[in-house]
């Protein structure tokens, strides 16, 4: 049966598509219940599915603190559809006045009053709240309950003064229509399990620019990689043993277990969907490493890797782990390749996990650098105004100078000994793999290594020497392939 809709009688008649240009967007009217002309529409909800509790009697009054007594509560549930509106109104108009005219009228719609009351009549009224929070019942309540002839839709109004200060009040309005639930939901019986396909979600992002799987090592299916460098030659120091600690930070050498290799190195940061776990992944590698004849050399988990969350950034410095940890190394049957793949956990609230996969491939270096004379140097620098630094070296993916780059540091030195009133820049290069910002950290990083060596060790005055980082905005050739990455990995001196 359709109810026609309440009208406010006399001065109060309604529209009934009233709307103020003060409602909030999305809002409306309840097509069964009119407004006042004065009032804006401040809030409004519907869902078409919940639980209502109508108040059908006076608030019992709680002994703690939060929350309805509903043992001495007369409350009534509906469910079904629910609509809960909140109207604000001007100081100028009276309480009084809404409630009689909606009482009235609701009675001549054939509405059912079935329980109203004011201030005190209500109980504890400052319990309300737990009935509409939208409402701040602190300085009054008038309250008026109805239902329809059939019982089906049910109406609560509940009107709410505020402080004599004020310039306006509210008034909160709700209807509640009994119907069954519409279920929305379809849900498959479960096949038999050798039916199931494999599948996997999609990987999250897309790769980052020069990077590509190692040609061994194709990635998992849902993986993107988040992070790429490949050094045609670089030492790689591989954990094979538990994480052993002096006092509580720093790494025992000569207890933890490593070997030191060199050749060419790949470091791949690969970034999977939270659904793909550490335990997933990690037991595929075992598996297929395995299949394809290599030797686990050591594999451990959380407590078994030792004190894996101060050092381990030693030997994976893009490995963070927070929570735990999975690490396998490997090594081909003929040794030639060694494999460490790193899984951190990170807790929750991330929606992706990451993984570091690291491939050496041993080789000798393939001696591309000369190493100028000072004279050499200081004709390059006065000819062009730069010179490419050749015979410096880094451990991987750090600003850590190695000791073999001191015969070329050397001949800088007596370079600048020679020439008293020469001041140098000292600027770092770095190819485009990776983030721009870290590269042009490291490069800093860097050239300042080389200027603190040149100052510390050869005793050049370091007000003669000023250092810088470009990362890969000055390349010497094309970074699409390794061999032009290596020539754009380079610090050059630059006349002042």
């Amino acid at each position: 049966m359709l109810y026609k809709r309440i009208f406010l009688t006399l001065a109060l008649s309604l529209s009934p598509f009233a709307f103020s240009a003060g409602d909030s967007d999305g809002s409306r009217d309840h097509p069964l219940i009119g407004r006042h002309p004065d009032a804006t529409l401040h809030r409004f909800s519907q869902q078409n599915y919940t639980e209502y509790r109508q108040l059908v009697g006076p608030l019992g009054e709680r002994q703690d603190c939060c929350g309805i007594d509903e043992q001495n509560t007369p409350i009534h549930r509906v469910l079904g559809k629910l609509t809960r509106i909140v109207y604000t109104m001007p100081a100028t108009s009276s309480e009084m006045e809404l409630f009689e005219s909606h009482r009235q009228s609701l009675q001549k719609a054939g509405y059912e009053v079935v329980f109203q009351c004011v201030d005190s009549a209500c109980g504890d009224i400052n319990q309300y709240e737990y009935l509409n929070e939208r409402l701040n019942v602190v300085y009054g309540l008038s309250y008026l309950a109805a239902r329809s002839p059939d019982g089906n839709t049910h109406v609560s109004l509940a009107f709410v003064p505020e402080s004599d200060s004020s310039d306006s009040w509210r008034y909160g309005v709700d209807v509640a229509e009994s119907r069954p639930l519409v279920n929305r939901i379809r849900i498959l019986p479960p096949e038999p399990t050798e039916t199931l396909p494999a599948s996997a979600p999609d990987p999250m992002d897309p790769d980052v620019s020069g990077s590509s799987d190692h040609p061994l090592f194709p990635r998992h299916s849902s993986a993107s990689i988040n992070r790429y460098s490949q050094a045609e030659f670089e030492r790689y120091r591989q954990l094979l043993g538990p994480l052993h600690t002096t006092g509580c930070c720093e790494l025992d050498a000569e207890k933890t277990r490593t070997e030191t290799l060199e050749g060419k190195l790949t470091r791949i940061r690969y970034r999977v969907p939270a659904l793909v776990t550490g335990l997933e992944v990690m037991k595929s590698y075992r598996q297929s490493l395995k299949r394809s004849g290599y030797e686990t050399l050591f594999q451990c988990e959380d407590d078994d890797c030792g004190n894996y969350l101060t050092t381990f950034k030693d030997f994976e410095p893009w490995v963070n782990p927070v929570s735990g940890l999975r690490y396998i190394a490997a090594k081909s049957a003929d040794d030639r390749f060694r494999v460490s793949v790193a899984f951190p956990k990170h807790g929750s609230g991330r929606d992706y996990n990451e993984f570091v996969l690291t491939v050496l491939e041993k080789a000798g270096m393939q001696n591309r650098i000369t190493v100028l004379s000072p004279d050499a140097l200081k004709n390059a620098l006065y000819t062009t105004g730069k010179a490419v630094l050749g015979g410096i070296f880094f451990d991987h993916d750090s600003a850590d100078l190695m000791p073999s780059s001191d015969p070329a540091l050397e001949q800088v030195a007596a370079m600048m000994n020679s020439h008293p009133d020469m001041r140098i820049h000292v600027v770092g290069h770095t190819d485009n793999s990776g983030e721009f910002d870290y590269n042009q950290g490291l490069s800093e990083r860097r050239a300042r290594a080389v200027a603190e060596r040149l100052s510390t060790t050869f005793k050049v005055s370091r007000d003669r020497l000023k250092s810088h980082g470009v990362a890969s905005l000055a390349p010497q050739a094309s970074n699409g392939a390794d061999e032009g990455r290596a020539h754009n990995r380079r610090v050059e001196l630059v006349l002042q």
